[in-house]
């Protein structure tokens, strides 16, 4: 029974990963929907050919669970225990760079789990939320911790260290299929996997081949997504093109008047609504819950003209193309009112997909959400994690600090490769300078996820190491007391 109680002492975080992901699913039950997962799931559940429009990665593995007999509900329930047994993962990790114990990092990371569970945080909701970002902030969070601890914990013998190492080339695969706009971050990756095996003197081709193994995974992929499975080619890369030519012709009505352009004669027939540069992209209703207006941008995606008119647009008016990306960039940072930062649970969405939720827990659903827009629309609370500004100023300013760091730091190679691990989701949020279509909020939301599950852990984990000096009488300023005191009575019994 003692044996029994130490257990779980020694445990809470797990529990806590185990009991309430499932009660939250309880509540969501069987999930939430958006748009773009209600297309998904009918894609998954029926045999329409599938398109390359969203990636294949998520339906197709819903499609593998319905025909096992699974449901969306019981998917929905692993990813939401994945999610938080990944920032576990990931707070345990960085514990175990302050050099904690087992309980005491059990105990870090169970706090973080708490405060990150809490309605100032949209965690639980992400996380019953049937999308490709939620699943993209799992990755991230398992790779993170993946590579942090087979850099610090040396003590991993050969068998868990190939264990490990095979997880991680799929993790790092997955990442790069669950997102395309997540090809960014594989430099990154793939530099903090060779510091990796630096540590354990890895042979060159070894490195090589492990480095370049998820690269090769993604391959196979997209071949068997093209040859095998015949999946239809929707050019999504067409959707950035539209929002870029929009944008950059809103912006400067008299590159309509300097050349023929077919995008001018599309947007002039086809526009719907007050298009605003840097406010909304692609969406220009701002209020996504009632109704998202793509068009013009349905017609000029589908032009034929688009790619030629895309490339005079960046030769011929490049610092107007920059300026305009820089600005629709910005909008998915700075704090905002008509942002969409999380979806309901729609039952009109559930009712398309013939899923039923329960209705005796449609009081607290509503309570919840109810609350975490009073904190989305709050002036200060909202910079909690309604903005992913602060987020990605504490990744720069984390990564610049621990550079400066290693600069002066006997242990240089371990501050240069935490700054490589921040670098990840950094690289994450500047994709969006490339890849802009809608101005969602849950774009940025994996990095940000990271971010948060980073910040919590490096402050818990430092409160924790001054109450470990404090109890053992040894703070900065004590031990400079204690060494000066010894110094003294060396001095005056003359040693």
């Amino acid at each position: 029974m003692k044996r029994q109680i130490n257990w779980i002492k020694n445990h809470l975080s797990l529990l806590f990963c185990i009991i309430f992901p499932f009660l939250v699913w309880l509540v969501f039950y069987p999930g939430i929907l958006s748009v773009d997962s209600l297309y998904m799931y009918l894609e998954a559940a029926s045999k329409v050919v599938y398109t390359d429009e969203k990636a294949l990665l998520l339906p197709l593995t819903l499609s593998i669970i319905l025909k096992a007999g699974g449901n969306l509900g019981l998917l929905i329930l692993f990813q939401c225990m994945a999610g938080f047994l990944a920032v576990r993962y990931l707070a345990f990790s960085i514990a175990g760079f302050f050099q904690f114990d087992e309980i005491n990092r059990d105990l870090i990371a169970l706090l973080v789990l708490v405060v990150i569970s809490s309605p100032l945080f949209l965690t639980f909701v992400y996380l019953v939320t049937f999308w490709m970002d939620t699943w993209l902030a799992i990755i991230l969070l398992l790779a993170s911790g993946l590579l942090i601890e087979l850099y610090f914990n040396t003590a991993i013998n050969s068998t868990s260290y190939r264990i490990r190492i095979f997880v991680l080339c799929i993790v790092i695969s997955m990442a790069l299929l669950v997102r395309l706009n997540s090809l960014i971050i594989y430099p990154v990756m793939a530099l903090a996997m060779e510091r990796v095996f630096h540590q354990r003197s890895a042979k060159v081709i070894n490195k090589i081949l492990l480095i370049l193994c998820p690269v090769f995974i993604f391959g196979i992929f997209l071949f068997f997504q093209y040859n095998v499975l015949k999946v239809g080619k929707a050019y999504p890369n067409h959707t950035v093109f539209a929002v870029d030519m929009a944008s950059t012709l809103e912006y400067d009505p008299s590159i309509c008047e300097k050349a023929l352009l077919s995008a001018c004669d599309v947007l002039t027939n086809h526009s719907s609504c007050n298009y605003q540069v840097g406010k909304g992209a692609l969406d220009c209703t701002y209020d996504q819950g009632k109704g998202i207006v793509y068009s013009p941008f349905y017609f000029l995606r589908n032009n034929s003209a688009l790619e030629t008119d895309y490339r005079y647009i960046i030769k011929e008016h490049t610092f107007t193309w920059l300026t305009v990306k820089f600005l629709n960039f910005s909008d998915y940072l700075r704090p905002v009112t008509y942002r969409y930062f999380f979806q309901v649970q729609d039952p009109v969405l559930l009712k398309e997909a013939n899923l039923v939720t329960s209705p005796r827990l449609s009081f607290l659903r509503e309570r919840i959400f109810t609350e975490l827009k009073w904190v989305s629309q709050h002036p200060v609370l909202r910079w909690f994690s309604f903005v992913h500004l602060p987020w990605l100023i504490i990744d720069v300013c984390g990564i610049v600090a621990c550079v400066l760091i290693a600069l002066r730091s006997r242990q240089r190679d371990k501050y240069l490769f935490f700054a490589i691990i921040l670098a990840i989701p950094a690289s994450y949020y500047i994709s969006y300078l490339i890849a802009i279509t809608a101005s969602d909020f849950r774009f940025m939301y994996p990095s940000t996820l990271v971010m948060q599950v980073i910040t919590l852990t490096c402050m818990f984990s430092m409160a924790a190491e001054k109450i470990r000096l404090r109890k053992q009488g040894l703070t900065s300023e004590g031990r400079v007391k204690l060494l000066a005191t010894l110094m003294r009575v060396s001095v005056n019994r003359g040693y």
